[in-house]
């Protein structure tokens, strides 16, 4: 709201804060590393409510992602 809506600073301040851009940097790198293990946890539940057993073998690179993205 504050970069956006016109309170308080603005946009200029906060576009031209490296600090600023840089954690905006590590939000878009952390939205999209999540992208892959929110579809696998989505189809696993897909294929548990058609009473399968979803393949467990992403697990561990999904867990080394939340690492990462931790």
């Amino acid at each position: 709201m504050r970069a956006f809506g016109g309170f308080e600073k603005g946009s200029e301040y906060y576009f031209h804060n490296h600090f600023f851009m840089a954690r905006m940097g590590l939000l878009a790198l952390i939205l999209l590393l999540e992208l892959k293990p929110m579809d696998t946890l989505i189809q696993w539940r897909i294929q548990l409510g058609k009473g399968k057993h979803p393949s467990t073998d992403p697990a561990r690179p999904m867990a080394t992602i939340s690492i990462v993205q931790a």
